[in-house]
């Protein structure tokens, strides 16, 4: 049988994930295919700066539409990133041993605001320590006990408006009650 060579792939084709399950993530090994890069923004350096530091949404939105769910542009440091919004991508990176897939949340732009022990700038075990003691008042059951407090302050709030006539909205709006 006749050895059948595929043609190599334009450097702009997005890598398929069909070949590998989601809880991939992390580096290939050594006898794997070369890795092709996703499709990149073609926008100076400073263009794609200005336009992703004003209207990061709309920035990213726009990519996605031209580009497919994952894409690349030039980062903040200098080195190109991938942006990815497929949910197994997503999955993958969330659940990979962080040895793997290392993050970059340690040398987040926020650290400066937020500080360094914040569960939004911390890594490893020190991040999930911190973490678990978040997650209760983030549970079902607690949310709902919040929609329900929220839903009868509302309620009594609306109870208290003047019927007819003019009010000022902005006061009763920041006003904390506690009834």
């Amino acid at each position: 049988m006749p050895a059948v060579s595929a043609a190599p792939a334009p450097p702009e084709t997005p890598v398929l994930v069909d070949e590998a399950p989601p809880s991939a993530a992390g580096p290939a090994p050594e006898d794997a295919a070369p890795v092709r890069l996703p499709p990149a923004v073609r926008e100076p350096r400073a263009l794609q700066a200005v336009r992703f530091n004003v209207r990061q949404i709309e920035f990213v939105f726009r990519a996605r539409r031209r580009l497919g769910e994952t894409f690349r542009m030039y980062g903040p440091i200098g080195e190109d990133v991938v942006v990815t919004s497929h949910p197994d991508h997503a999955r993958s990176l969330f659940t990979a041993d962080p040895e793997l897939a290392p993050s970059l949340t340690g040398e987040s732009p926020l650290r400066p605001i937020v500080g360094p022990s914040s569960v939004l700038t911390l890594v490893g075990p020190e991040h999930m320590r911190q973490r678990r003691l978040l997650l209760p008042p983030f549970h079902g059951e607690a949310v709902a006990r919040y929609t329900e407090m929220i839903a009868h302050a509302a309620e009594r709030e609306i109870e208290a408006w003047p019927l007819g006539g003019h009010s000022r909205w902005r006061p009763r709006c920041r006003r904390s009650r506690s009834r």
